[in-house]
């Protein structure tokens, strides 16, 4: 195989990745944010479920990063500063707003005296939250419980880059095989000895798979043997990609939360997506000096959650905790229309925020980030 940086159009923007991380952060909204209690009606029910199922945004969402994680180390393996570049660029990205919003929920608003009630129970497990270990615990509070996929993620930043330094590109798809066997293998085990859902479902060794599965078909795009033969077929990949997502939404159903969900369906999902990736970037690998097609993934709506989906992610719980669920106690009944009209509201305001929060806050730290670039 020759060098990555050999290979043209590998470091290019790919702008339907974009698009599929707007799908991730819309299928994340719509599951954490929806108020529907009963469900009453076969419309109700259908809509429930589907927003059930947005718990798979999360999984997209490991998917992705280990596609893009994994190219970047990749190119960048054999350069100067490999180590340090690495980590200061994903610092300066997470760090700033992961940061920030631990300081105003744990120091200043206790400083001026105003800490809120939904913070309480988070602040008896700061610690955690502080050195991302959340995901390693099923007893955190409601304010900061979706940082556990962050965790997750920092996690495995840690890791890879010294697995990819060592390894060559055709031992990371060997390893990738082996931890995606290896998941399967820990969630059948820990739902078998009496561990929760909750503890399959956020534990470091059951969730990475998700981000190797990535990895590999960033390997997979390096390779020009295979990178010729997944572009020579790419109608045949996109009906087996469909053929994986409705086995996956078949083992899962809408909160992935059975024993065959579990063990088996977060395996077939991260391998649906994974293959929903690798054609994405093929697709626009492809089509640099061509006009762009007017598909679902380049739509600019979607590309535009994309680029703000960090910001939404870290907004759309806070948001949830103290707009949806007073509602939630003020009305115990929740209609399908007001559920529709909140969920559209709250992911407008978080949308809202978090372009604030990167224009104002997050660019100055991005502009150092580039200054770290062999």
């Amino acid at each position: 195989m020759s060098h990555p940086s050999q290979q043209p159009g590998l470091s290019l923007y790919l702008p339907r990745l974009d698009g599929l991380r707007g799908i991730a952060i819309a299928l994340v909204l719509v599951h954490s944010l929806t108020l529907l209690g009963q469900v009453d009606s076969v419309v109700s029910r259908l809509v429930h479920s589907f927003f059930a199922f947005g718990w798979a945004g999360v999984q997209l969402f490991f998917v992705l990063s280990g596609f893009l994680i994994t190219g970047i180390l990749l190119d960048t393996r054999h350069r100067p500063h490999y180590f340090k570049n690495f980590y200061i660029r994903r610092a300066l990205r997470i760090f700033p707003l992961y940061y920030a919003t631990l300081i105003a929920a744990f120091i200043i608003l206790p400083g001026i005296g105003h800490m809120p009630d939904v913070y309480q129970s988070d602040a008896a497990h700061q610690a955690r939250l502080w050195l991302y270990l959340t995901n390693w615990h099923t007893d955190v509070g409601i304010g900061f419980s979706h940082y556990w996929s962050l965790a997750l993620e920092e996690q495995f930043y840690l890791i890879w880059p010294l697995v990819i330094y060592f390894a060559s590109p055709r031992s990371l798809l060997k390893i990738s095989l082996i931890v995606l066997i290896a998941g399967m293998m820990v969630r059948y085990w820990m739902r078998n000895n009496g561990f929760p859902e909750e503890a399959v479902y956020i534990a470091t060794p059951c969730r990475v798979d998700a981000l190797t599965t990535g990895s590999a078909a960033a390997v997979l795009m390096r390779m020009p043997e295979v990178y010729n033969w997944i572009k020579a077929r790419t109608p045949l990949l996109k009906f087996i990609a469909v053929a994986l997502g409705v086995l996956a939404i078949t083992l899962t159903g809408s909160y992935g939360s059975s024993l065959k969900g579990q063990v088996f369906g977060y395996g077939v999902l991260a391998l649906f997506f994974a293959l929903t990736v690798l054609i994405a970037a093929t697709l626009d690998r492809e089509q640099v000096s061509a006009p762009r097609p007017a598909g679902v993934l380049s739509w600019k709506p979607l590309r535009i959650l994309g680029k703000y989906s960090y910001g939404m992610y870290v907004f759309q719980r806070q948001i949830h905790v103290f707009i949806g669920i007073p509602l939630i106690k003020q009305y115990a009944s929740t209609s399908l229309a007001i559920n529709i009209i909140y969920v559209i509201a709250a992911s407008l305001l978080t949308l809202g925020l978090a372009v604030i929060s990167y224009h104002l806050f997050e660019l100055p730290f991005l502009r150092i980030k580039n200054k770290f670039v062999n």
